[in-house]
């Protein structure tokens, strides 16, 4: 297990990997990344290079380029329910947003919108699987776990070319 820093036109976004797999991201403005990180996996070891093609798109996406963030992600706790909903997840377009609603739907479990927000609360995967993507069936951006909350979720949707809708 090991981890790495990317510089990025945001900050430092830091992640977590085992082998090829990621098992967790650290959004720009997250202070804490690398303490949260040495607490949560003792022993884990730091690495300069590794996963390229991953860095490079974290690299692309942060300055403001259309990019798919593809490949295995390894996240061990999940249930069932919450695998079904982040691949639905993952397959949502750059630039675009879905409701909790239509996400629950998309992963068969139509009604299911408030447990898909606590799906998306706890995403230990923030770009990858794009949580920030999410929003509420009003088109308000409901809640968003990353550092900086809302507003965050705001400044990656703007990043994408997402236009807020008016007055929300």
């Amino acid at each position: 297990m090991w981890y790495s820093v990317i510089d990025t036109a945001w900050g430092p976004f830091t992640f977590v990997a085992t082998g090829e797999r990621l098992l967790a991201t650290y959004l720009p403005g997250d202070a804490g990344g690398v303490r949260q990180i040495t607490r949560r996996w003792a022993g884990v070891e730091f690495r300069r290079d590794g996963l390229t093609a991953f860095r490079e798109t974290v690299k692309r996406y942060f300055a403001g380029k259309p990019v798919t963030f593809d490949g295995d992600v390894d996240w061990p706790t999940q249930s069932a329910f919450a695998r079904h909903i982040v691949r639905a997840c993952r397959k949502i377009p750059y630039g675009s947003t879905i409701s909790y609603g239509e996400l629950a739907q998309r992963s068969g479990y139509p009604g299911a919108a408030r447990a898909v927000g606590n799906v998306m609360a706890r995403n230990p995967l923030p770009l990858v699987v794009p949580c920030h993507r999410v929003v509420r069936a009003d088109g308000s951006l409901g809640g968003f776990s990353g550092p900086g909350g809302v507003c965050l979720k705001e400044r990656l949707l703007e990043l994408e070319g997402h236009a807020r809708p008016a007055g929300r």
